[in-house]
């Protein structure tokens, strides 16, 4: 995996006072990749779950994912062990950039183009949200879904399935199944809204 892949760390917060502190892994690092963290957060339920499994100081009771640019600070989701799809395919060599397009990786693909097709506020919401950072890759998703919307495609099965091809990299998969996830709760009793990912003025952390 590319050394400059690791630009992402894991932070622990203290709600109530705002404290943050970054996780450090028993190997002494502190920059992961995020198909990494997921492998890890991802065996558990819930930041408390994996604060206590993890022997941390219990004031702390949330998790972070960040990555420092020159200038500030994006935010990204981070996932537990409800997200089936993303702890299996996190886990399957988390040191690899690329996904393996297995047979069971292309049968969740599908199911993710089916939600697609049968729901035109999803695509939107995904788009408006900007989920898809790759730009050749959402442009593409663009002209399907505005093919399929004023009758220009013949076959959405085929169409789908090229679209797809492009799904290369994890953090690509991921940002997909995240936005996904993210519109599915909108509607529920549970949901706290909170960005895929923002931009913050840098701040320090402890380390």
């Amino acid at each position: 995996m590319p050394k400059n892949n690791k630009k992402y760390n894991l932070v622990l917060v203290d709600s109530e006072t705002g404290n943050k502190k970054l996780y450090v892994s028993k190997q002494g690092e502190y920059k992961f990749s995020l198909r990494e963290i997921d492998a890890l957060t991802t065996e558990y339920d819930s930041p408390k779950d994996f604060i206590l499994h993890m022997g941390i100081n219990s004031k702390f009771d949330k998790l972070e994912i960040v990555k420092h640019n020159k200038s500030y600070i994006k935010y990204f989701t981070t996932v537990y062990g409800e997200n089936e799809f993303l702890k299996k395919l996190s886990h399957d060599n988390p040191q690899r950039r690329e996904v393996v397009q297995s047979d069971v990786f292309k049968s969740e693909i599908g199911k993710i183009g089916n939600e697609l097709k049968n729901d035109e506020n999803l695509f939107d919401y995904l788009m408006k949200k900007g989920v898809l950072s790759n730009q050749n890759l959402a442009d593409k998703f663009n002209d399907v879904f505005a093919g399929l919307k004023y009758g220009c495609i013949d076959n959405f099965n085929d169409e789908i399935k090229e679209l797809f091809s492009g799904l290369k990299t994890y953090n690509t998969v991921r940002e997909l199944v995240v936005g996904i996830s993210e519109y599915k709760n909108l509607n529920s009793d549970k949901y706290i809204q909170e960005p895929l990912f923002e931009n913050k003025p840098k701040q320090k952390i402890k380390a």
